[in-house]
């Protein structure tokens, strides 16, 4: 056709196949679309699980097919599958191995969907070291990958929990473990994800018998919300008030602490209920009010933001949880750099993108991760910390102070900042801590109101932390803490390590280390070293080249909000 040589193809022929080819690769068959059981079955089945990890391919993903077996007595109405991939088994062997506890963190993204089906992951958290604000932080790690229809229903998640316990037994012989699991405000994510730790083999009565996995809603969720107006809108006469008090929640040091404060939160937000209803016509208006929040995020099941919900004081005061917060929100970020990953290409057949393009993106992000799960930090430290610790050294035994086998740890921006620690404010903290009001303390015995009580028990809970001796088999352990101290403090719970460790070990704990080397630790972490011959970017037109033909290795990143690690209460006028 239009000329050339009789038996060979021209150029426009060429054009056309090639366009053919590349059409037939973006847009397969549609019979590959997966509608039923059976089409999701048969993928299963092609791409099962190996016997041992070594058989696994990096750059593959693998279906736990043996799901299909239970799948019409126990979930008829599920239309999903559990994914996995090597990381995610060698994960799960760090965890079995494990000698503490750790958490198990579910969220189900939206945009991550192929048509009707959506893309819900759960992992855990792990620490990495952040070299920029030279500190630690949480990073999510994969252990499942949930495809289903069914998008966070109590069925669905419970069958994640099903294919993530198979995958476990299948490679390693023994269950995961998780102590507790955390999840948005989502009745689905939470209610299956309670059935974590149940055998799906057991009999229907010792199913019943086992407990369930203690849960934790998102404290970054609620704070998300709460600062965008969706919980309370901003024009709210008690708007910065209402959300200091649910910080002061969220940074509660005990379930015992915790339950004090929380009634004496509600009676207090009831008072304004009452004073906005007399003024307004015997209602709140709008469909955002403090009602609804107390329904929300101050009744069970739901009222579990707080750090301290499930360590309680007996003998000792044991955060039960290390390196776990009540958050999502490393995930919710991890969800977000996939999420730009996959932008456009969760088009196509199902098969095609459950074959090639979830492998190769998920094998990206996996080759970007550490192998290793990291839960004590003993390599880094951040010198925010160490800088904070000195400050509490240099003010001595009014900053660290032992009592009955306790230490005890002023906060700076607390009631015992300035005058140190009494043995008045100490047995105030332990009444407060023990979930009793401090009857001791001066500025309690002068309230009158249950606004003034509210804010003397308040400045209690936020006037000191309290360190304890370590149990067995501690996890705490490391070179700055050598003798695995527990502090109630958040940056505690999320590092394992904090200021007030420290502190105390240098203060009273005997053989460790002392004031001058953490000084030197300090005065080596933050000098900065020059890479020779290393030249800087060349600026633009019109722009003269800077003095010095090498930059920094390390552009250190000043102030403490950056590098610093836990956080701390603003002390908001209720007057």
């Amino acid at each position: 056709d239009g000329g050339g040589v009789e038996g060979v193809a021209n150029l426009q022929a060429y054009q056309d196949y090639h366009r053919s080819v590349v059409r037939s690769t973006r847009q397969p068959r549609p019979d590959k679309q997966f509608e039923t059981r059976a089409d999701l079955l048969n993928w299963m089945r092609d791409h099962a699980l190996p016997p041992t990890v070594d058989e696994m391919d990096s750059d593959q993903l693998y279906a736990v097919s043996e799901v299909a077996d239970i799948w019409n007595d126990m979930f008829p109405d599920v239309l999903g599958c559990g994914i996995v991939s090597k990381r995610c088994i060698e994960f799960m062997g760090q965890l079995i191995a494990l000698g503490h506890a750790w958490a198990l963190h579910g969220d189900g993204k939206h945009k991550l969907h192929h048509g009707r089906w959506v893309l819900t992951t759960f992992g855990t958290h792990s620490l990495v070291w952040d070299r920029a604000c030279k500190t630690y932080r949480h990073s999510f790690r994969p252990l499942l990958y949930f495809f289903s229809r069914e998008v966070e229903s109590i069925s669905a998640v419970r069958l994640a929990m099903v294919a993530m316990q198979i995958s476990a037994v299948h490679f390693f012989g023994s269950r995961l473990k998780p102590a507790v699991t955390i999840s948005d405000h989502s009745d689905g994510l939470r209610s299956g994800m309670h059935f974590a730790n149940v055998d799906h083999l057991a009999s229907q009565e010792e199913q019943d018998a086992t407990p369930t996995t203690p849960h934790m809603s998102d404290w970054a969720h609620i704070a998300t919300h709460y600062t965008q107006g969706k919980l309370v809108p901003k024009a709210h006469p008690y708007y910065d008030e209402v959300y200091f008090l649910l910080l002061c929640l969220h940074l509660t040091h005990t379930s015992e602490m915790k339950n004090l404060l929380q009634g004496m939160v509600i009676t207090q937000l009831e008072e304004w209920i009452a004073e906005i209803k007399a003024n307004n016509g015997g209602t709140e208006g709008g469909s955002y009010s403090l009602s609804t929040l107390i329904k929300a995020h101050l009744t069970p099941p739901w009222d579990t933001f707080s750090i301290g919900t499930y360590d309680t004081v007996g003998d000792t005061i044991w955060p039960e949880l290390p390196c776990i917060l009540p958050s999502n929100q490393c995930q919710e970020s991890w969800h977000g750099g996939i999420t730009r990953t996959f932008k456009g290409k969760m088009r196509g057949a199902t098969d095609a993108v459950l074959q090639t393009t979830l492998p190769k993106l998920l094998f990206v992000d996996a080759a970007n991760m550490p192998k290793q799960l990291i839960f004590t930090p003993d390599a880094y430290v951040s010198p925010f910390i160490i800088r904070k610790a000195l400050t509490y050294i240099e003010r001595g035994s009014k900053a660290v102070a032992l009592k009955d086998n306790v230490i005890f740890v002023a906060r700076t921006k607390g009631k015992c900042g300035s005058s140190g620690l009494t043995k008045v404010a100490m047995d105030s903290y332990m009444d407060v801590l023990s979930g009793s009001l401090p009857v001791k303390d001066k500025e309690y015995k002068k309230a009158i109101t249950h606004k003034d009580k509210l804010l003397a028990v308040l400045n209690v809970c936020r006037s000191m932390h309290s360190l304890w001796a370590p149990r067995e088999n501690t996890p705490f352990k490391s070179n700055l803490n050598p003798e695995g101290l527990s502090c109630t403090c958040k940056g505690f719970r999320m590092m394992s390590i904090c200021s007030h460790v420290i502190a105390a070990n240098v203060q009273l704990v005997k053989d460790t280390y002392d004031k001058d080397y953490l000084e030197r630790l300090l005065d080596k972490l933050t000098t900065k070293k020059r890479a020779a011959h290393r030249p800087l970017e060349t600026r633009g037109a019109l722009r003269m080249q800077p003095h010095g033909d090498s930059a920094s290795e390390d552009e250190e990143e000043e102030g403490e909000e950056a590098a610093g690690a836990g956080a701390e209460v603003h002390n908001l006028d209720m007057s």
